[in-house]
């Protein structure tokens, strides 16, 4: 329970860092070229109910899996079905609940693929960060305990946001073949799916 306690945070954080990588692709679908990222901060806060009615329904859920323990499996299965939560949100408009519904969407039949890549690519910056951490430790050695955990958050603040591209991007995948564009197919076609809202990088 103190484990899934501490963890809030971090979660409610990483799913605002989503929301506002995939606020900047609306942007830059929309042929907003001038986007910076006070921009897609305000289009990720204009969404702030939708995800966080989303993001509270689907933690409680898988709360309530783990701390049953028999349904741990259960829980982890949502976890990657519920992934896509924020790009749902942001760039098709729909409500919490229909966004966790799309997220499951998208990832059926690609439970696997999804959960290895996003698995990898929590890896990857789990790994950064400890790796930057460690440079520090020896780089800056002898600073104070409060400005070494300031900087370790800034390298966090830093490297999150890769994943929530990878994610991103993990998601329009999903739309395109969903949609039915391939890596052949028409590439004025893949850019109008962009242009809507929805991402179909390859």
């Amino acid at each position: 329970f103190a484990l899934l306690v501490g963890s809030l945070a971090n979660v409610m954080a990483f799913v605002a860092v989503n929301a506002m990588v995939a606020a900047y692709y609306v942007l830059l679908g929309d042929d907003d070229a001038e986007a910076t990222g006070p921009d897609a901060v305000r289009v990720a806060w204009s969404h702030r109910r939708d995800l966080t009615v989303g993001f509270l329904w689907s933690y409680l859920i898988i709360a309530v899996l783990l701390l049953s323990v028999i349904g741990i499996p259960v829980a982890l299965w949502l976890l990657v079905r519920f992934q896509f939560l924020a790009q749902a949100v942001v760039t098709e408009g729909h409500d919490g609940r229909g966004a966790l519904r799309r997220s499951a969407a998208l990832v059926q039949g690609r439970w696997w693929h999804t959960a290895l890549l996003v698995g990898l690519f929590n890896l990857l910056v789990g790994v950064s960060a400890l790796v930057a951490g460690l440079l520090l430790l020896v780089v800056a050695a002898g600073i104070p305990l409060w400005l070494f955990s300031a900087l370790i958050s800034l390298v966090n603040a830093l490297i999150v946001p890769l994943a929530a591209v990878a994610v991103t991007l993990l998601f329009g995948d999903a739309v395109g073949e969903e949609q039915g564009l391939g890596v052949d197919d028409d590439p004025e076609a893949m850019s109008d799916v962009a242009a809507s809202g929805s991402f179909a990088h390859r």
